[in-house]
């Protein structure tokens, strides 16, 4: 990477919050995000949430935007990412861009997570 790439990378990762203090993130009806895992760009090695700074704005309702920067200690690099969340009936379903094609996951709660979120609802 070019100096003045780092710099900027470096200067946006300390203006930024870590990531495990953004989430979870809460949907309408009780779905939760509760992490992501990106992998690194360079060695593909899984970066959890104390590797992950960025923001999380609300789209539209139930819909945010999570952006920012993971950082490699393996590589020593950093990813960008940026990924568009919806949440709904236990499901997570996160969107991000791969090129020109738009990839999307969708990820179930656990069955553990659905009964606290439906009793958290019933009290």
């Amino acid at each position: 990477m070019p100096d003045e790439v780092v710099i900027k990378a470096v200067t946006q990762w300390y203006s930024e919050k870590p990531m495990k203090m953004l989430l979870p993130l809460f949907f309408a009806d009780g779905t939760r995000l509760d992490q992501l895992e990106i992998d690194c760009a360079q060695c593909a090695r899984v970066l959890r949430a104390q590797h992950q700074r960025g923001m999380v704005c609300m789209v539209m309702a139930d819909t945010y935007r999570l952006k920012g920067l993971a950082a490699c200690d393996q590589c020593r690099s950093f990813t960008r990412f940026s990924f568009l969340c919806s949440g709904a009936d236990g499901v997570v379903t996160v969107e991000w861009k791969k090129g020109e094609s738009v990839v999307r996951t969708q990820v179930r709660a656990t069955w553990l997570m659905r009964l606290a979120t439906w009793l958290s609802r019933r009290t």
